[in-house]
């Protein structure tokens, strides 16, 4: 009965914290804009304080949406005691963190971008403790975005047993895990999206062992991250296997495609491994940037697929600039 009463309150209370919270954005956003607007309609003088610069403004709409966190529990002193919640080490620790797990399940990151996670765990006083609220949030994230299966559930688990080896370890266990992995981690990626499942991960090691370049294409993956990779490159792949819609729906994750041995599938991996040698190398392309980040001291890519991402559906332009990536047999943008 207490859970119960617990839950009617919170849900009760996300109604009406949720609701204020994005009148108050939005008032921000008028203000940020449309200042003679903003005073207009309140019948306000010229003299209202505003954002003076896009950082400054970027900042404040991020506070305003967080300003009344402790609303969603109990409005009583909820300005100090949301201030508290949001000043815990643990708090900022979790929100960093919240993707990680994530984005190196559905293989779009290595293993190495686990190294400020492992950090982070050093940190704190319950290493055990903080990783299982980062599970828990990882777990209702994933669930909310309608991508949460049992295939998810134990690769976080995976993920989180290598955080917690790399953790009891002074050695450069990530590294290593980055480059032991890779074929595991590609057969996530094309499987990132409930729809292909591959046979087993020696078909994709046996790639490796086919290109030309398969070790420093190895080399170069554990230092990669595909920003957008499942929304381009998972579906890249879909298309090659005679597919016509890229964006993934329920019907295709009940009748997944499998990807096993024979002469097809060898030829499609060979191509993919291809266009990934290709991203890389930094050839395919305006639509593909590459930036650069510092990960427990060590620089690793983000390669940025957004521009390709067939995410927001047809239409956009990441969508049509798919299109054309995949009508060119050499993986280039005219």
């Amino acid at each position: 009965m207490q859970t119960q009463k617990w839950s009617e309150r919170v849900l009760r209370n996300l109604e009406t914290a949720a609701e204020h919270t994005k009148e108050v954005v939005k008032k921000l956003v008028l203000l940020a804009i449309d200042k003679p607007g903003f005073e207009t309609q309140y019948q306000l003088g010229p003299d209202v304080v505003c954002p003076t610069c896009d950082e400054e403004r970027d900042y404040l709409v991020l506070v305003a949406f967080m300003h009344d966190v402790h609303k969603l529990l109990d409005g009583r002193d909820h300005a100090s005691r949301g201030a508290d919640v949001a000043a815990k080490p643990e708090t900022v620790d979790l929100i960093r963190f919240h993707d990680v797990l994530g984005v190196a399940s559905t293989g779009e990151a290595s293993p190495l971008f686990l190294a400020d996670l492992v950090s982070a765990v050093r940190r704190h006083a319950s290493p055990r403790d903080f990783l299982r609220r980062l599970l828990i949030l990882t777990t209702v994230d994933v669930a909310a975005a309608g991508f949460l299966t049992q295939e998810r559930l134990e690769n976080y688990a995976y993920l989180l047993s290598l955080v917690q080896e790399a953790g009891r370890s002074n050695n450069d266990t990530l590294s290593e895990l980055a480059m032991k992995e890779t074929g595991e981690r590609i057969k996530r990626l094309l499987q990132s999206n409930d729809r292909i499942e591959v046979e087993s991960v020696r078909l994709i090691d046996a790639a490796f062992d086919r290109h030309s370049n398969g070790g420093k294409l190895r080399n170069a993956l554990a230092f990669a991250r595909f920003h957008y990779g499942a929304w381009a490159l998972e579906p890249w792949f879909w298309r090659r296997l005679g597919q016509q819609e890229p964006r993934p729906n329920d019907e295709q994750k009940k009748n997944r495609i499998l990807v096993e041995d024979g002469e097809g599938s060898v030829d499609l991996l060979d191509q993919f491994l291809n266009l990934l040698w290709r991203i890389v190398n930094n050839e395919d392309s305006r639509e593909i940037k590459r930036e650069f980040t510092t990960v427990a001291g060590k620089k690793l890519s983000l390669y940025n697929l957004e521009g390709l991402s067939v995410k927001f559906g047809s239409g956009t332009e990441g969508y049509d600039n798919f299109l054309k990536w995949c009508m060119n047999g050499e993986t280039k943008l005219p």
